[in-house]
């Protein structure tokens, strides 16, 4: 489609010179150009990151379904956990999991859990992310008596948690804020938890 109106254009040049300038007349393109000039030259916008919380959900055993269409399927369940930092700390309730696909190396993570704060008030927590199965987490997701606990440089995990809190409630800025998470795996004697330390966008 892109090559029909240079088509249209030469065929018009020597017959209809003068129908054609009356349609595309020159000042009428050049204010485009001025916008578009104006705009590549305009600064990038920034984005700052701030630490809002960090949030640790311990887990179980993975359930699978290896070999689908669309990759290795794995359900790995929540089994509680915190979300702990500025104004908000509640308890992760053992009712959510992670609904996660791997393939060609990485998983695509399709995270959902519940958290109780202190006052009672419920939130729900969702997040995408994509994490890299390198060696070192093949070996924590496989249950190796080997693996051990990650730092935050140990591979690819970053998630965007979507938080949903009561709209009258004093974390009703959680509904309207963008957030980003990294994340380690941290192996201990009570089993395996992931840490995220969460970033506000601005």
């Amino acid at each position: 489609m892109s090559g029909v109106p240079t088509l249209q254009f030469r065929a018009w040049s020597g017959q209809h010179e003068s129908s054609r300038s009356a349609i595309f007349p020159p000042d009428h393109i050049s204010p485009l150009s001025k916008a578009y000039s104006q705009q590549a030259n305009m600064s990038k916008p920034s984005i700052s990151l701030t630490h809002a919380f960090t949030m640790t959900l311990t887990v179980g055993s993975p359930h699978a379904t290896p070999g689908t269409p669309v990759g290795d399927r794995s359900f790995i369940p929540v089994t509680g956990g915190t979300v702990k930092g500025e104004g908000v700390e509640a308890k992760v309730t053992p009712n959510g999991g992670d609904f996660a696909i791997v393939r060609d190396g990485y998983g695509k993570l399709d995270v959902r859990v519940h958290a109780i704060t202190q006052n009672g008030e419920a939130l729900y927590i969702q997040y995408y992310g994509h994490l890299e199965v390198n060696p070192a987490v093949a070996k924590i997701l496989g249950g190796d008596a080997s693996a051990q606990s990650t730092n935050f440089d140990d591979q690819y995990l970053l998630t965007t948690p979507v938080i949903e809190a009561p709209a009258t409630s004093n974390l009703a800025w959680l509904n309207r804020t963008v957030f980003v998470g990294k994340g380690r795996f941290e192996i201990s004697s009570d089993g395996l938890a992931v840490v995220y330390e969460v970033f506000k966008a601005k």
